[in-house]
């Protein structure tokens, strides 16, 4: 019996620690949840909270919104987390993600005036501070009346543009947006098991495609930073070949290529590409030839 002594005190040793870590995360939990209440106070707002396995979010919509809104989050974040290989214990943040949805424009901009206590950028429509506090803000743009399916879609694509960033340790400024985004759109659209939904945006794609006759995927379009209305649709596309498809061996490459080192303290984009011997002139053409042909 005394063979099983050790080992029993090496698991007794692990279950003592999980249980330090688990209490620790409980402890930075309800740290963020003061803190949360106080920024709605502070702005003056009420929302409906939800508390899910990673997340804890704070919709200005009813409670009957707010659950599946929160629901379909977290499954983005499942899937983020799993493609980029992150192991369950590799915690992101020592307690949960916090984020804000905010379905109005003036509210947006009062919750970033009165809690954040910044002005906004101009068009803001969103903003992530991952450090200590992690926090993801999701609104509008002015003028818009958002549907809850594009509503949802966005607040999903930020949580696992948020795993994205913190992830690779960039802080968000290295990382391009369109790859931020188009990563999160990505990994949203499987995030929900649904086949279906996932072929009717792959033929809105390609549809997309006959009609420019390719013109329109082209990786100055996408990287230009000029928005228009199918910046999304291309962002998401170019991501999807890079994260989910013929290109997905190389994409973690890509991201570590991103993390400043001795040899590349200022990686750019470009320098991430090129330690993946991937060049944007050979990865244009194989991308259209992907979302024309699927292969």
């Amino acid at each position: 019996m005394t063979l099983f002594r050790p080992c029993l005190a090496l698991l007794a040793a692990i279950a003592i620690s999980t249980v330090a870590l688990a209490d620790k995360r409980d402890d930075e939990t309800k740290k963020q949840k003061t803190a949360a209440e106080a920024n709605l106070k502070a702005a003056k707002l009420t929302a409906a909270s939800v508390e899910t396995d990673d997340l804890l979010v704070y919709a200005t919509l009813p409670e009957d919104k707010a659950k599946p809104l929160a629901a379909a989050m977290q499954k983005s974040y499942v899937v983020a987390v799993k493609t980029l290989k992150i192991e369950s214990s590799d915690k992101l943040w020592p307690g949960k993600l916090t984020v804000y949805v905010i379905t109005d424009s003036r509210q947006y901009k009062g919750f970033v005036l009165q809690a954040l206590k910044r002005s906004p950028a101009k068009g803001e429509s969103y903003s992530m501070d991952l450090k200590a506090d992690p926090v993801v803000l999701d609104g509008i743009v002015l003028g818009e009346k958002p549907t809850d399916v594009q509503v949802l879609s966005d607040a999903a694509a930020l949580v696992a543009a948020a795993v994205l960033v913190k992830h690779t340790g960039t802080g968000g400024d290295k990382l391009p947006e369109w790859m931020q985004l188009g990563f999160g759109h990505a990994s949203y659209l499987r995030s929900e098991g649904n086949a279906a939904k996932l072929m009717a945006h792959k033929n809105k794609v390609k549809a997309l495609y006959s009609k420019t006759q390719g013109q329109a995927f082209k990786i100055s379009v996408v990287t230009g930073g000029q928005a228009n209305a199918d910046s999304e649709l291309l962002s998401t596309s170019l991501v999807e070949y890079i994260a989910f498809g013929p290109g997905s061996a190389k994409f973690l490459t890509v991201l570590n290529g991103l993390r400043p080192s001795d040899e590349q303290p200022n990686p750019t984009i470009d320098t991430a590409l090129a330690a993946a011997e991937w060049k944007w002139e050979a990865l244009e053409p194989a991308w259209q030839k992907w979302v024309n042909t699927g292969k």
